[in-house]
């Protein structure tokens, strides 16, 4: 069997830079850390060389300070957007959520009556049908000369009163009917 070798890569093929940051990060795993403040000056000195913010000219470390604090501002403003957010919300649950409940109520009651009036009006079309039939009939009953008239005359059939003519009238008190609605309203609404 042939042993498989791992050639190392060779100085000509890695950069300089990749290099110099790969012998740092070997000094520091090789280096006991025996303070925490220490090693995290130690990781964060390395940090920013690889990030190459050492390197930066004042200039652009101004421009780069300047981005941060900016982003800094804009992330407070988001804190307060989201606060005056956060109180806006609790005022409409404990005012405005209550006064919205009581209101929908109201309108259970305001719908309730609509449809006892809806029924009154039912009652009422119904009641003026039956009259304008009965007055329709009364009408043909009294009307003058007319043909068929003339022949039950000859005729020994004796004429029948129209039966829409005894049909009592329905006529509505109005005065008990409210009465009555505004009882059954007021038991609806207490319950």
């Amino acid at each position: 069997m042939a042993a498989a070798t791992v050639a190392a890569p060779s100085e000509a093929t890695t950069s300089s830079p990749q290099k110099a940051k790969d012998q740092k990060l070997q000094l520091v795993v090789q280096q006991p850390v025996v303070d925490s403040s220490q090693a995290l000056a130690s990781a964060t000195q390395l940090y920013g060389n690889y990030l190459n913010f050492t390197t930066l000219t004042a200039e652009e470390n101004k421009v780069v300070s300047e981005n941060v604090e900016s982003m800094l501002a804009r992330l407070d403003e988001m804190g307060t957007v989201i606060d005056s957010i956060s109180a806006e919300h609790d005022k409409m649950r404990k005012e405005i959520l209550p006064l919205l409940q009581s209101r929908a109520a109201h309108l259970k009651r305001i719908f309730a009556t609509i449809d006892k009036y809806q029924e009154l009006v039912d009652i009422m079309k119904q009641s003026t049908t039956d009259m304008e039939e009965r007055v329709a009939a009364t009408q043909e009953a009294t009307s003058t000369i007319s043909v068929s008239k003339i022949f039950s005359l000859f005729s020994k059939k004796s004429d029948e009163p129209d039966p829409r003519l005894n049909k009592a009238v329905n006529i509505v008190n109005t005065t008990e009917w409210f009465e009555s609605a505004r009882k059954d309203l007021k038991s609806s609404s207490s319950q």
